[in-house]
């Protein structure tokens, strides 16, 4: 069983209020690796409860939310969780401003490689002021157990060999040219994946395979 981090305002999750129960029960909690793996750092800057929640997670694959709004918020968040790249299974981001995803998908540009990530998911709210776009390619394109793409009002290099393969990817966005061609979605998911587009936030995305 897993839980997340939290808004250090709300009621403590699990794993932590079982870390203080007693000394047992701590030491049972602390070398739990999997009580830890889902991490979340908040729209608030607050990194100390994610970074802590990052070392107790050991070794083991963990799922990372990050809701940044500011480019000192997303430059520290990024610092933190690169080191631990080889480890992602889950990564969503959610940005308000072209600049703060520009840097997240530069930033992303720069990893070798992510192993064992299955889930990306990339989310700039903003919309009514049109897409951000990148030809950058995240992880060198190195991302072998990428399976699910979520993109909402952002493109990159549809050509990027760590598209392929997908079994789904989903886009949001107002503008056709910033939309994989029809050959880009056939190498991206031949013949087995599902592709969704929507044209505005509140669309339901229709599947065209």
């Amino acid at each position: 069983m897993t839980y997340s981090t939290n808004d250090p305002d709300a009621p403590s999750p699990f794993p932590v209020i079982a870390s203080h129960v007693c000394r047992f029960w701590r030491s049972v909690a602390l070398g739990s690796p999997s009580l830890w793996t889902i991490i979340t750092f908040p729209k608030r800057l607050q990194y100390k409860r994610p970074t802590i929640w990052l070392e107790r997670s050991k070794s083991l694959p963990i799922d990372i939310t990050v809701n940044v709004f500011s480019e000192t918020h997303v430059s520290t968040v990024l610092d933190i969780i690169m080191p631990h790249v080889t480890r992602w299974r889950k990564l969503k981001v959610a940005v308000d401003q072209n600049v703060l995803m520009d840097m997240v998908l530069t930033r992303l540009a720069q990893c070798t490689g992510a192993p064992l990530l299955e889930i990306l998911i990339l989310r700039y709210f903003k919309y009514n002021r049109g897409s951000t776009q990148s030809s950058l390619v995240p992880f060198h394109g190195n991302a072998p157990r990428l399976s699910y793409v979520i993109l909402t009002f952002v493109s990159i290099s549809w050509s990027s060999p760590f598209l392929h393969d997908l079994v789904k990817l989903e886009l949001v966005g107002r503008k056709k040219d910033t939309r994989p061609s029809w050959v880009d979605l056939s190498r991206i998911s031949p013949g087995t994946g599902q592709h969704s587009f929507g044209t505005q936030m509140n669309d339901r995305c229709h599947n065209i395979f």
